[in-house]
């Protein structure tokens, strides 16, 4: 279960959001990002047959979002989540196709909740935003004396129910800091790659290590040469 602190993570490679090369937006270049704390994450991930686990410990100096529909929450402080499942075949495509997904999670600010928002391809004929198709995704959050922590768990059914391969994966994740403004000032990514709301062309390829029909192999998104 999520929520339950990184004791059910493998936190032997952890991912890290921390660089100034990392960096896919900056409102003031060279000045709206200072420092680590006030914007970086350590990312951990695992999953089972089913699920994928994330956990994001956040640092950041000044929390704010009052966001709550779906399609805001980026605006302020906010962690993205990007999937994309037959991502060999997919990996050059510059727009979403079927089974590429954007997840959006706030802090659990004020009414101590996450608020989740989720934009997909679902097919061919759908709208780009689908806003209530949120089955199985789960989230946890609290804030930290630094920052604050989310837990998050993903089905691959959200990829494989629109015809995609959810073994052939490709990821990404970003963290946006609005530093108490009404929009994000600050936006880090794994590989710095911007745009990734519409353009896939910026997920990295995942690695699905161990046995696939243990609980919560260690997932490993990334070789050390892309780190």
């Amino acid at each position: 279960h999520i929520g339950g602190g990184i004791s059910g993570f493998d936190t032997r490679h952890p991912v890290r959001l921390d660089s100034r090369r990392q960096l896919s937006h900056e409102f003031q270049p060279g000045k709206s990002w200072r420092n680590t704390n006030d914007l970086s994450a350590t990312v951990l991930l695992n999953h089972d047959t089913e699920f994928l686990y994330i956990s994001v410990d956040i640092l950041d100096d000044v929390l704010y979002n009052k966001y709550k529909a779906l399609n805001d929450i980026y605006s302020g402080d906010s962690v993205e989540v990007f999937l994309s499942g037959s991502y060999t075949r997919k990996r050059t495509n510059t727009f979403y196709t079927n089974g590429d997904i954007q997840l959006v999670f706030s802090p659990p600010l004020k009414d101590d909740s996450t608020v989740i928002g989720l934009k997909f391809k679902a097919n061919v004929n759908s709208s780009y935003l689908e806003r209530m198709r949120l089955e199985g995704v789960e989230a946890w959050g609290a804030v930290t004396s630094s920052g604050y922590r989310l837990e998050l768990k993903i089905p691959f059914y959200l990829i494989a129910k629109e015809g995609a391969d959810p073994t052939d994966l490709g990821f990404n994740i970003a963290i946006a800091d609005s530093d108490g403004e009404p929009y994000a000032k600050t936006q880090l990514s794994l590989n710095g790659a911007r745009a990734l709301y519409r353009n896939p062309s910026g997920f990295l390829p995942v690695a699905l290590k161990g046995d696939a029909t243990a609980a919560r192999d260690g997932l490993f998104p990334l070789s050390p040469t892309d780190v």
